[in-house]
């Protein structure tokens, strides 16, 4: 019998509830036993390629493909080529939306690849999206075993696209061209840890000021947690997004406003105020909860960290980014917030401060993943199921 568009999106609901195991919070992980640990070993690793001391593998289970970096799952989609179109995790389909923001996008970037979720969906809108990626095996998979199009060339006209860039992020993006280039730009380097470097001010400001256009948007993604003494790491990522912006957006990836878990937080920001236009018929009229047309109608009822927000929010211009703090003038008085909430400079990137939160976010995302597939894979792969005691990455 033929699946209808509906029942798909219904089956979309029953897989995505497994593969947020890592995105979402513990309650629900056990609503769905698609890929409970105690199931056979149905797995297959499509292929596997060492890149100095890490694993970049692709493993297909339970209908899904996944796109490993060691023991961190940076991308997914389904199977089913009828489902490929839906992206598997809601962070992503919300980082998508940028394609709908209220103005033109012409040209968008994104630092991070994993699986290409993202650009290759802006492409697909008749975005041309480049991409850069430090790891060449990252690149390899994602073109090899999703949807993802490389193409390297230094002719503009035969990558009409988007062009692919392996290279470090931080280093291309220091390497700023005369003219900015960009209606969008998304971060997006999660791979079991985050790289705080890429939210420090001074380098969100040469994104500002050098790669994005004066309308352009930009969009960062973040793993981390919306509540709690933890989630002041994420907090202060949106203070330094104030810092530089006038027009701020954060977003949960799922409906539940209580998230105790480490979760994708999805920023906006903007010079000029924005809000998106997104599909409301066909699919996206009604959705079922947590599918994906759930998360792309939806999200702009998810915003969070609204107790941050002030009428009118600026550095003192006579503070200059060598002082230890960055102080905020207002127009308002300010919320109570949790004094650790602080600009993010690249003076410390506030890792004395933030050190546990680090620590806590890695050792509990890692151990999702763990969970989410047999022992004997994670043998075969050559990943250690437990990590001796080291220190948190931090840059």
């Amino acid at each position: 019998m033929m699946m209808t568009r509906r029942g798909l999106s219904a089956l979309l609901l029953l897989v995505a509830t497994c593969l947020a195991l890592l995105h979402a919070p513990a309650a629900h992980a056990s609503e769905d036993k698609v890929l409970d640990v105690s199931m056979p070993p149905d797995y297959v690793i499509a292929s596997r390629l060492k890149e100095d001391d890490s694993m970049v593998a692709v493993v297909r289970r339970s209908g899904a493909i996944f796109l490993l970096y060691d023991a961190t799952i940076i991308g997914a989609e389904f199977d089913d080529p009828s489902l490929r179109e839906q992206a598997a995790f809601p962070g992503f389909a919300i980082m998508q939306c940028v394609a709908y923001i209220d103005r033109t996008i012409e040209r968008a970037i994104q630092i991070g690849l994993g699986i290409g979720t993202v650009p290759s969906f802006l492409r697909n809108q008749g975005i041309p999206t480049d991409v850069v990626e430090i790891s060449d095996a990252v690149v390899r998979q994602a073109a090899s075993y999703f949807q993802y199009e490389r193409c390297d060339d230094d002719e503009p006209e035969e990558c009409a696209n988007g062009k692919t860039y392996v290279t470090d992020g931080l280093a291309f993006i220091e390497n700023a061209p005369s003219t900015p280039l960009y209606d969008a730009f998304t971060i997006d380097v999660y791979t079991g840890w985050n790289p705080v470097a890429f939210f420090v001010r001074e380098v969100l400001e040469t994104v500002r000021d050098k790669w994005l256009t004066p309308r352009g948007v930009l969009v960062l993604n973040f793993v981390g947690y919306i509540q709690g003494e933890h989630s002041v790491v994420p907090k202060s990522i949106y203070r330094t997004l104030q810092s530089l912006y006038p027009h701020v957006k954060a977003f949960r990836e799922l409906a539940d406003e209580v998230i105790p878990d480490g979760t994708n937080i999805v920023f906006f920001a903007s010079k000029e105020p924005f809000t998106f236009n997104v599909p409301t018929t066909g699919e996206y009229h009604d959705p079922p909860a947590r599918t994906y047309y759930d998360a792309v109608r939806n999200f702009q009822n998810w915003e969070i960290f609204m107790d941050l927000k002030e009428e009118s929010v600026e550095v003192e211009v006579s503070q200059g980014l060598a002082a230890e703090e960055v102080s905020f003038s207002s127009s308002s008085p300010a919320p109570v917030v949790d004094p650790r909430v602080q600009v993010l400079t690249g003076a410390d990137h506030g890792q004395e401060v933030f050190q546990e939160t680090h620590r806590i976010t890695q050792e509990h995302m890692r151990k999702r993943v763990i969970e989410q597939f047999p022992d004997a894979m994670w043998k075969s792969l050559g990943v250690p199921l437990t990590k001796e005691s080291e220190a948190v990455k931090a840059e």
